[in-house]
């Protein structure tokens, strides 16, 4: 059936994402296997399912690192990588979407701007990349000449994370990790193709692609765990572009965030059950993820 396909579709974005984490993470002195990494990131995506402000990620970020052989840094940098490439693509699906499948959803004037704010996203986007060893050097620099001990540390572990940032994705990693990043998004866009096949909705390739930029995007805005309200919000106006009813928007918009929370959440809640090791590390005092870089 279309949704089982959908669910495939999904299975394998997640697929990809651990497959990015692993390959951003690995390198000479921190060799992780795709193995090595589902456990953890599919346990932290439990949590932020689950819990308040992204919990997940600063579990993935503080806690896990120590069980993986790597510092609390390179996780970090990490995590900040995947934040950087997931709004370049979602933006591309944005505006290739507005044209392609949703013409009618958005003002003229709004779709015609997109393509210059993905341009500044693109370019904001390399000047980290270009940018994070000289304003490293400056933190770096500041971070010798002030007397506060706290800003100091926060100067360091500012350098340090930038520096980590630039050495995780190396030229030969970078591409990959764009190519990673754009079938991430196609497979999960083919959960939201699919389930319109099932809704009988008007589903073409460029809503699919629209309806998940959209929707993805309005999960940054706070709310409360599993995006609940935003998420089924953004989805009702998306589908605006092909006149749907709120009915079929509405149901449409639930199966959909089922099939994300309940499928996501059910794979790393099994994995934190069946692997005693992850639910110890998952039991951490108090204040461990308060630790000081510098003590990595």
């Amino acid at each position: 059936t279309p949704m089982l396909i959908g669910i495939g579709c999904l299975g394998l974005g997640y697929a990809f994402r651990v497959l990015r984490w692993a390959v951003i993470l690995d390198s000479p002195d921190t060799a992780v296997s795709f193995r090595d990494c589902a456990p953890h990131y599919m346990s932290a995506i439990a949590l932020n399912n689950l819990l308040p402000l992204r919990a997940g990620d600063v579990v993935r970020s503080f806690v896990f690192p120590k069980y993986m052989g790597i510092t609390k840094t390179w996780s970090l940098s990490s995590l900040v990588a995947e934040r950087l490439f997931d709004p370049v693509v979602l933006l591309l699906f944005l505006v290739l979407g507005s044209y392609l499948g949703a013409s009618g959803a958005l003002p003229g004037e709004v779709r015609a701007a997109l393509p210059w704010v993905s341009a500044l996203t693109l370019a904001g986007f390399l000047a980290t990349f270009v940018l994070a060893t000289p304003i490293a050097s400056l933190a770096r620099s500041l971070a010798g000449g002030v007397s506060s001990g706290a800003l100091q540390t926060l100067l360091n572990a500012l350098a340090d994370m930038l520096t980590a940032l630039r050495v995780v994705l190396s030229p030969g990693r970078f591409a990959l990790t764009a190519l990673l990043t754009l079938l991430v998004w196609m497979f999960e866009a083919g959960l939201f193709f699919w389930a319109m096949e099932a809704a009988n909705l008007s589903a073409g390739v460029g809503l699919a692609m629209f309806v998940t930029a959209v929707a993805t995007i309005a999960t940054l805005v706070p709310s409360t765990p599993g995006y609940v309200g935003t998420f089924h919000l953004a989805v009702l106006v998306a589908l605006s572009a092909i006149e749907a009813t709120p009915e079929q928007a509405g149901a449409f918009a639930l199966v959909v965030h089922f099939a994300l929370w309940g499928c996501t959440t059910l794979v790393g809640v099994l994995f934190i059950f069946s692997h005693p090791v992850l639910r110890e590390r998952l039991t951490f005092r108090r204040g461990e993820t308060e630790e000081s870089f510098s003590g990595e």
